[in-house]
């Protein structure tokens, strides 16, 4: 699969070149499924990376806290970080992260989540 010529500047980081022009947040779970499936299956760090939107930034820079000693945590914190840590970034969770961020997460991605869906238009409409 070649590689558009379009930038994607994401925030303060630029993510360079990508075949794709949403950002993760705009894409439908099975857009965005399909896009990181490629981008794994193509070995694109870049994408992977854009494509979990940082939802596992704060968890990573905890563990390194943790390994450099300048934060302690039990044994249990620790198995229970490192799991956080192993497991796939999820599209739900990249929403997630993008509504918290106050991003403008597109009706037509909420309809893949219900729950989420029915929470952000309440949200929405009493806040008009």
């Amino acid at each position: 699969m070649s590689v558009e010529s379009n930038s994607i500047l994401l925030g303060s980081h630029d993510y360079g070149k990508m075949r794709f022009s949403q950002k993760p947040f705009e894409m439908l779970r099975s857009e965005w499924d399909k896009a990181m499936g490629d981008a794994v299956e193509d070995n694109v760090d870049s994408e992977m990376v854009y494509l979990r939107f940082g939802v596992l930034d704060n968890a990573a820079a905890f563990a390194r806290d943790v390994v450099s000693g300048r934060q302690r945590i039990d044994i249990q914190s620790w198995e229970d970080l490192r799991d956080t840590l192993n497991s796939p970034v999820t599209h739900r969770q990249v929403v997630e992260k993008a509504l918290k961020e106050n991003q403008p997460v597109p009706e037509y991605v909420l309809n893949d989540y219900y729950d989420i869906y029915a929470r952000v238009m309440s949200e929405r409409k009493n806040k008009k």
